[in-house]
């Protein structure tokens, strides 16, 4: 992300427990920008922020709906010139996000700052290249496992077999399945065919950012033995289809790309790699200045336009609030959260992370996990909607009572809010 507008007056802040963007909104809150984070529990950008709103899972929509009211929060956000919205996905799934991104998006504007230069909506992802994957129209399934049953299916850089039983079982009923990966994954293992593709780190090409900056890469690494890039392989399986894709070169890809979709048009590959000087300067050999870091050699990317910088009329997406669990007396409600080292393909092989990428685990308020009679460390089984796993207990002050945060990402089928039991392994064992 290359950062918040100068122009930004107000930043609000929901949903979000990663460190990803802590940088950029501090940054804008040190200019001056009121800063408003909104999240059912600690997070680092509280002790920058002029409010701080701790809601309960499952409020998410009521509190982005309270800042339309008459209170000093909503005068700061209202009133601003230029207003930023970044929303997460913390202890939300697809439907809940859907939700509040409309309920933002409605927000905006009703304070007058929808369709504004320097203001608008951003999705902080939790990967790199989310954004662009909507950009070029990609849609999620509401039930992918019933969809994927007695189909042809071809499955490109994931790995739903080993994030999900649920979608094991529908992979295995799957007429012909191909999967196009780095590495024998549990998906791969379940596949006719395997297409090895190269890591992203091994070729070039485009990120689009939740800001809707695309900036390239550049291979970093030899190619490992007859990998090939992940356009390439589909360049040709299309034309045995007879489907004409462009094969050889991604800045070809990228000129069809500026062609076909109107946010990309009037951008190219040359454009992209272009850098002008940067503030601090940095990487010119004066380490006691710069420290660590590397001048920009290789661009600073490009913005994307949106429909209203366009001229084109546009309509906001209808704000409907999404069936939402909440903690209640007696219940343990797990939540997804979003981890920034998890158990990914791309993270988990790196030894240097281990530590940090740790087990799967659940973590719960201490008074939560005394009423459950488990002890920090403990080997617990989790059990939920005919699904269950064993992980260990981690214990946090900031979570509320009656919730239990699950990592995704981590082989644990938690895609959204759920009620969980939780009892000791040894005494199920034991049994």
């Amino acid at each position: 992300m290359g950062g918040i507008p100068q122009e930004v007056e107000s930043v609000y802040v929901t949903g979000d427990g990663k460190r990803a963007i802590y940088i950029l909104v501090k940054a804008a809150a040190e200019r001056g920008a009121t800063l408003i984070v909104a999240n059912p529990r600690e997070t680092k950008l509280d002790k920058h922020a002029k409010f701080v709103i701790r809601y309960a899972y499952g409020d998410e929509i009521k509190t982005i709906e309270d800042l339309k009211g008459k209170t000093k929060i909503a005068d700061a956000f209202a009133k601003a010139a230029n207003a930023v919205v970044l929303f997460g996905s913390e202890g939300l799934g697809m439907a809940g996000s859907s939700s509040v991104a409309a309920a933002a998006a409605d927000l905006l504007n009703e304070a007058g700052h929808a369709g504004k230069t320097s203001s608008g909506l951003i999705g902080v992802w939790p990967r790199a290249n989310d954004q662009g994957a909507w950009e070029m129209g990609f849609e999620v399934s509401d039930d992918l496992a019933e969809e994927l049953k007695g189909k042809a299916v071809y499955i490109a850089g994931a790995d739903p077999a080993g994030d999900d039983p649920a979608l094991a079982r529908a992979l295995k009923s799957a007429k012909f399945l191909v999967v196009q990966e780095i590495s024998l994954t549990a998906t791969a293992g379940l596949a006719d065919v395997v297409l090895p593709a190269q890591a992203y780190t091994e070729r070039e090409g485009t990120f689009t950012s939740g800001e809707r900056r695309v900036q390239r890469f550049y291979p970093a690494v030899p190619v490992t033995g007859e990998a090939r890039p992940d356009f390439a392989i589909t360049s040709q399986i299309a034309r045995g289809m007879g489907y004409i894709l462009e094969g050889v070169s991604p800045s070809i890809v990228f000129d069809f790309l500026a062609t076909d979709v109107k946010s990309f048009e009037r951008l190219n590959y040359a454009k992209l790699a272009q850098v002008t000087e940067q503030w601090p300067i940095i990487g010119h050999g004066n380490v006691n200045y710069g420290g660590t870091s590397y001048e920009n050699k290789h661009g600073l990317g490009a913005q994307l336009t949106s429909a209203a910088g366009r001229g084109e009329t546009y309509k906001l997406p209808a704000a409907k609030k999404a069936k939402s669990l909440r903690p209640k007396e007696g219940e343990l409600l797990a939540v997804p959260v979003t981890k920034l080292y998890d158990q990914g393909t791309t993270v988990l092989p790196a030894a240097l992370l281990a530590e940090r990428i740790g087990e799967p685990a659940v973590t719960l308020n201490p008074s939560t996990a005394e009423e459950l009679g488990a002890e920090t460390g403990e080997l617990v089984k989790l059990s939920w909607n005919g699904s269950q796993a064993e992980v260990r207990v981690r214990t946090d002050d900031a979570i509320s009572t009656g919730v239990a945060l699950i990592p995704r990402s981590f082989g644990l089928a938690v895609r959204e809010p759920v009620v969980v039991s939780v009892k000791s392994a040894k005494k199920v064992k034991s049994l």
